[in-house]
Order: structure tokens, then C-alpha cells, then sequence
């Protein structure tokens, strides 16, 4: 209880902004991600689809990256990595993965 208390009492900063990417195509493509994440990047308990909101852009970045290289999701037993992976495969085109995260960077 003490710890939850002093967490309670640290600043709640947003991240700095590292990727440069557009916004606003991301916005489209993050309709997708909004399935399982939510709209608002809040992440959803059901579907076990972490908060996004709030992350920093860099980590964001890197974890699709993995996904999309199979560095992450490609145990046999990771279901939900698994779904990622093919995903963060519809993030092909140049810049996707930095548009999308851009977008995400605006969630709050």
C-alpha cells in the first residue's frame, strides 16, 4: 500500500516526442490497432492488448519492429504475439511504423 501510495504521488508526464512521422496517416492506419488497443490506446483486458497511450514513441517503435521482424511473436505458444506479428506486417509501406506511432503519440 505504501508503494501504490508514493507512485500515487509522482509526476504524470507525458513522454518527449523522438519519432517524426505523420500524425494523421497514422491516424487511418491505427483504426486496426484501435481493435484489440482501443480508440483511445488504453489497451483492452479482453482481447489482452496492452495501454499504447502514454509510451514512449522510441519503445513503440522498436517493439513493432520486432514484431515485424518475427524477434517478437514467434514462439509457437505466444497466441497473442503471434497476432501482432501478422499486424505489424500491414505496416509495409516507408515510414508506416513511424506514422502510426506519431499518432499514438497523441493519445492520452
Amino acid at each position: 500500500e505504501n508503494v501504490i501510495a508514493h507512485i500515487g504521488t509522482l509526476p504524470n508526464n507525458a513522454s518527449p516526442i523522438t519519432v517524426a512521422g505523420d500524425a494523421e496517416r497514422g491516424r487511418r492506419m491505427y483504426t486496426t490497432c484501435s481493435v484489440c488497443h482501443g480508440e483511445n490506446g488504453a489497451g483492452r483486458w479482453g482481447t489482452n492488448a496492452p495501454r499504447l497511450a502514454g509510451m514512449n514513441d522510441w519503445y513503440l517503435v522498436r517493439q513493432l519492429q520486432y514484431f515485424k521482424d518475427g524477434v517478437r511473436g514467434s514462439h509457437a505458444d505466444d497466441v497473442y504475439g503471434d497476432q501482432m506479428t501478422m499486424m505489424a506486417g500491414i505496416l509495409s509501406a516507408d515510414h508506416a511504423i513511424e506514422d502510426v506511432v506519431a499518432y499514438i503519440s497523441t493519445l492520452r
